[in-house]
């Protein structure tokens, strides 16, 4: 709502569920984080983060250091694309909302052009 001053509406927003999901999965759909894989995997560059993130919830203190070794944030995200991620569903959501939270942006955008296509 805006406030015009007389305490009136002038401009509503009915926002249902679907327009914005709080979930990487949307029925019938693949996860986010599949259908965004390539993309993903190039433009996440805060990595460090969300490996510290993940580490006891989707990745092992090993793995985490394997990952964390890697040189690039390219190569990193390929490490946690072919294993951890590979684990279904709940990985993937788990994975899906530690990126919203560090790379806020890049996953609000990519929501929103998915709205709009």
């Amino acid at each position: 709502h805006t406030y015009s001053g007389d305490d009136k509406s002038v401009w509503r927003c009915e926002i249902r569920t679907d327009d914005h999901p709080t979930s990487g999965h949307v029925e019938g759909q693949n996860h986010f984080v599949d259908a965004h894989e390539a993309e993903l995997i190039h433009r996440v560059s805060n990595i460090e983060p969300i490996l510290d993130d993940l580490k006891g919830k989707i990745i092992q203190q090993e793995a985490y250091d394997k990952t964390r070794a890697l040189q690039t944030s390219q190569e990193k995200m390929r490490k946690l694309y072919s294993g951890p991620l590979k684990a279904g569903d709940a990985s993937k959501e788990a994975f899906y909302q530690i990126l919203k939270k560090h790379e806020k942006m890049l996953i609000e955008a990519r929501v929103s052009f998915m709205i709009t296509e």
